[in-house]
């Protein structure tokens, strides 16, 4: 039955793509190994988690295996079938559809206090400006002691070290998952010391 699931999900992210490339990014949902890498160095289960560019879930599944309340999950998706799909799936996380760009603006998040936000957005075919309010933003909400996990096919991280230096961030190369499709690296984002 898991089988299943994954083969449809996959599917309907390839699906997805075909309509959209530069929303999507990739053809194929992340892999379990990504997953649990971009999630490896969060260890507080009590904290709240935002999620950007959900897709269907394979990061979301990963908090859940370490340990987190789907109710500490913020979900935040803009394609209405990913967001169909996640909310059947995860029923009791708090799914918000909208573009990440406009999230201060739909919602104010500051109550949940989140510390982490893991991203799975294309970064890299955004614009040097959006890829700057998507982290602003971001930081806005978590503080200069939150962390900010993202993935990249890229060689470096798709954060521009100018809006790192001018946001007084820093970035740390996590780790590469070789046998993903396509390769991926991982970073997390922080304030700088």
């Amino acid at each position: 039955m898991r089988k299943v699931r994954k083969s449809r999900r996959d599917f309907a992210f390839f699906l997805n793509w075909l309509l959209n490339p530069k929303k999507i990014g990739t053809p194929v949902s992340s892999s379990t190994a990504l997953a649990n890498l971009m999630t490896e160095r969060i260890f507080r289960t009590d904290a709240h988690v935002i999620e950007l560019g959900v897709g269907t879930g394979a990061i979301t599944n990963a908090l859940i295996r370490r340990g987190f309340s789907q109710k500490n999950l913020t979900l935040v998706e803009i394609d209405d079938s990913f967001v169909r799909h996640l909310r059947i799936e995860f029923p009791y996380a708090n799914i918000i559809q909208c573009d990440v760009r406009e999230l201060k603006a739909v919602v104010d998040l500051r109550q949940l206090q989140p510390s982490i936000v893991v991203s799975s957005l294309p970064l890299l075919s955004m614009s040097y400006r959006d890829r700057k309010i998507i982290l602003q933003a971001s930081f806005d909400l978590l503080g200069r002691s939150g962390k900010f996990y993202q993935f990249s096919y890229g060689p470096r991280c798709p954060v521009p070290a100018e809006v790192l230096s001018e946001l007084e961030l820093v970035s740390d190369h996590v780790g590469t998952i070789w046998f993903n499709f396509p390769p991926a690296r991982v970073y997390e984002i922080r304030a700088a010391v």
